[in-house]
């Protein structure tokens, strides 16, 4: 089974401050697995990993490898669409 997601981000497209790779956990909204999200260049992958554990913080923990990330933008854009992207898989 296939689906795609897509991010529509308010700036204009900047070629320097460029994700190269993404991986991580997303914690979905009434899910009782964690996401696996990994992706590189524009190839995105995703599957539910497994279920979390009782004590297990559900949090959603990413790393993103890129040239001039700036941390604060990417925390407002994926907070801001996270649970739009992932909210009905």
């Amino acid at each position: 089974m296939f689906d795609s997601r897509h991010l529509i981000f308010a700036q204009e497209y900047k070629p320097k401050e460029l994700v190269e790779k993404l991986k991580g956990f997303v914690a979905v909204p009434n899910k009782s697995m964690g996401l696996v999200l990994q992706g590189v260049g524009d190839r995105f992958d995703y599957f539910y990993d497994r279920l979390w554990q009782k004590e297990e913080v559900r949090q959603t923990k990413l790393v993103l490898i890129g040239r001039y990330l700036k941390v604060e933008n990417i925390q407002l854009e994926l907070g801001n669409n996270l649970s739009n992207l992932f909210g009905d898989i």
